[in-house]
């Protein structure tokens, strides 16, 4: 568990950041990964297995870079029947973060989330880019109390803090089955609530609702959001991969398989009819 949340801060000496005028710097978060798998993937991509791995890249805030690296040299051996919560642990501390045209959410998990527009964000996606990214230009930046500049965030709502969800240390009240309700992977759900107010009188009866979240966490081979639906209004429905997960049995996805004909050779006999 410890070794899952082992961390390094590399904040001296980085390359001038042009935005904020100062070094870029990045904080490394190393944990136990399937080897296999990942040595697999990379041999694939550069002919050579490594000891460990870069999984993911996030620049969490302006030439501030939040960095995954996992190795097969940190896992102890399997804690037995681990529950989805303490897997989970792993994630704390963790904030992920989605750019979506004019919007971009984020996700921290058991903490809270949030809408916001930074100043200077491009309204629309380069052709060819992945969907969960986007461009900069002309990043308006303000100082932080430290002296530091950080970009300037010109809106912004809550989205709800941590409320109810991978508290639980029984699988069966934590994990939603594949197929339950129709969604085709198992999950964990947490819930974040009392948001800034709901700008819509959903109902017409003049209660103040707020704004809220559902995320899902699946197995994924990185720590990312992929998804933000608001299903109702005012109501996000956020989907969050994370490999903390995979290492459990619900989780289990079976390998892909293929149909095979066997034919055969010429001359051998052949089965009656």
């Amino acid at each position: 568990e410890q070794l899952g949340r082992a961390r390094d801060v590399f904040d001296v000496g980085g390359q001038r950041c042009d935005e904020t005028g100062a070094g870029r710097s990045a904080r490394v978060r190393f944990r136990c990964c399937d080897g296999a798998r990942a040595e697999r993937k990379h041999r694939a991509q550069t002919g050579s297995g490594p000891a460990a791995f870069i999984t993911s890249v996030d620049e969490v805030e302006l030439c501030t870079y939040d960095v995954a690296v996992c190795s097969p040299a940190l896992c102890a051996a399997a804690t037995p029947n681990a529950t989805a919560a303490l897997l989970l642990k792993a994630l704390e501390g963790v904030c992920l973060q989605r750019h979506e045209g004019w919007w971009s959410f984020e996700f921290c998990y058991k903490k809270g989330a949030r809408q916001f527009h930074v100043e200077g964000m491009a309204l629309g996606l380069p052709q060819g880019l992945a969907p969960n990214t986007n461009t900069i230009a002309q990043v308006e930046t303000v100082d932080n109390a430290d002296g530091r500049k950080q970009a300037k965030v010109a809106a912004e709502f809550s989205l709800g803090g941590f409320a109810a969800g991978a508290d639980a240390d029984d699988d069966a009240t934590l994990v939603v089955p594949e197929g339950l309700d129709g969604w085709d992977k198992a999950r964990v759900e947490v819930e974040y609530a009392d948001g800034t107010p709901c700008d819509v009188d959903v109902d017409g009866d003049g209660i103040e609702r707020r704004r809220a979240v559902t995320a899902r966490l699946v197995c994924g081979e990185t720590n990312a959001l992929t998804s933000v639906v608001e299903d109702r209004t005012c109501h996000y429905v956020f989907t969050v991969t994370t490999p903390e997960l995979c290492g459990h049995p619900a989780f289990a996805v079976a390998p892909a398989t293929r149909p095979m004909t066997c034919v055969p050779e010429d001359g051998a006999p052949r089965p009656p009819p």
